[in-house]
């Protein structure tokens, strides 16, 4: 539900919880090859990747990151239904609304950031989101150690 964000029914996590902890890395692995081998009417993939979230997602609050994350390819995304939490008849719907600036859940590697700086970034940097705060915080001053990425400042 939501944006390509795949959670387990889990026992013990979610209220009505069915699937046992000790299944869930199968399941997982099912899912994900299965998602991996969708395709459209015309043969085109759908999903160029299922990220497992335990790779995406770390820190204090990780137990409530999703169990997945699906990467559309480009052209493919989530409904608009199921933005909302509702699901669609098909599994492949035509979109006949305008889309436009909607990257939401297309693969992050077909989508990749820009980053625009009238400061001097250090040589070799390769910003990524992990560094925007770690930088903001050398150029304010503030220093803290329990951040995960690092300043691709050139300096001060």
């Amino acid at each position: 539900m939501g944006l390509g964000n795949i959670f387990l029914n889990l026992k013990g996590r979610e209220p009505s919880g069915i699937v046992d902890p000790a299944d869930a890395p199968a399941l997982i692995e099912e899912i994900r090859t299965k998602l991996l081998a969708l395709r459209d009417d015309d043969g085109t993939k759908v999903t160029r990747e299922v990220y497992r979230g335990s790779d995406l997602y770390h820190g204090a609050r990780v137990d409530e990151a999703p169990d997945m994350v699906a990467g559309f390819e480009s052209g493919y995304r989530v409904s608009w239904q199921n933005c909302l939490g509702c699901l669609d008849a098909d599994v492949i719907t035509d979109n006949t609304q305008r889309w436009s600036a909607d990257h939401c859940s297309v693969d992050p590697s077909i989508v990749p950031g820009i980053l625009f700086s009238s400061l001097p970034i250090r040589d070799g940097a390769e910003p990524g989101i992990l560094d925007v705060v770690p930088s903001l915080f050398e150029l304010l001053g503030v220093e803290r150690a329990d951040l995960e990425g690092t300043s691709f400042l050139a300096g001060k």
